[in-house]
């Protein structure tokens, strides 16, 4: 656990196939809600960051379409 950061922040209270996931640790703001628009049946992106919250990228991707409709979004939120 981060040295000043109750438990409850290092990690993610909503399931990892959700849209919405979190709230997670947020430099800038103390935590915060992620939103994946990309995919919710695996990490979906053009890159493989190492502190992504939402783990290595298991479909790497470049090409633009919709993963997420805006209906699935709001119902989430």
């Amino acid at each position: 656990m981060e040295k000043g950061l109750p438990q409850a922040l290092n990690h993610c209270d909503v399931p990892v196939n959700s849209v919405v996931y979190g709230p997670v640790p947020s430099w800038r703001l103390g935590r915060s809600l992620g939103i994946d628009l990309l995919s919710t049946e695996g990490k979906t992106c053009s890159f493989d960051c190492i502190y992504c919250q939402l783990g290595i990228t298991l479909y790497p991707l470049v090409e633009r379409r919709e993963f997420v409709s805006l209906n699935q979004v709001k119902t989430e939120l």
